[in-house]
This record gives C-alpha cells, sequence and structure tokens, in this order.
C-alpha cells in the first residue's frame, strides 16, 4: 500500500516539512532526499492509503498558504496533519 508522509529538516534558523507519497519504503525514500541535502530528514508521520497520490494533492491543497519551495511547507502541525489525513482518506473512501 502506498503511504502519504510528512518529513522535517531543520537548520538554526527555520523548519521545514515535506508532505510526498512513496509506494516504497519510507527509509528508501529519505535517503533519496538526503542525497546532496547537508541536513537530516526526520520522518515525522507516515499514513499508509490507497489515495496517495489524491491525498497529497489534497494536503498540499490545504497547506498551500504555508508553502515555502515545491513540496517544502513550514508551520505544519503534526497532529492536524494527521486529523487531515483520517478525515480526507475517509472521504475518498467514501467517494470511491
Amino acid at each position: 500500500m502506498s503511504k502519504v508522509y510528512l518529513l522535517r529538516i531543520e537548520n538554526d534558523e527555520e523548519v521545514y516539512f515535506k508532505i510526498g507519497w512513496t509506494s516504497r519504503d519510507i527509509n528508501t525514500r529519505v535517503r533519496e532526499l538526503e542525497t546532496g541535502n547537508p541536513l537530516d530528514i526526520q520522518i515525522r508521520q507516515v499514513f499508509e492509503t490507497r489515495h496517495a497520490v489524491a491525498l497529497e494533492s489534497a494536503l498540499h491543497r490545504m497547506y498551500a498558504h504555508r508553502k515555502h519551495r515545491d513540496e517544502w511547507f513550514t508551520n505544519i502541525d503534526e497532529n492536524e496533519f494527521v486529523r487531515a489525513c483520517v478525515t480526507l482518506s475517509r472521504g475518498m473512501e467514501i467517494l470511491n
């Protein structure tokens, strides 16, 4: 089953979160992202779903006002992220 994930990186001044999805092992995905990245990436949340692409897209829209660059965001509350994943995923299950 595919996964939607929330990753975190931080330096002395700022904290950024990446919202993405993968059908592979999450640790493999993190190693790919760490290549060429001087900061350690922390896995904060992983949510398994049959609707990973649609869920990731919905989360990107939900957090658009917090977008920093590409798939990186600022100021994401992890509990809010989990609640959003559950709520949105349930809605997608109902629609299918």
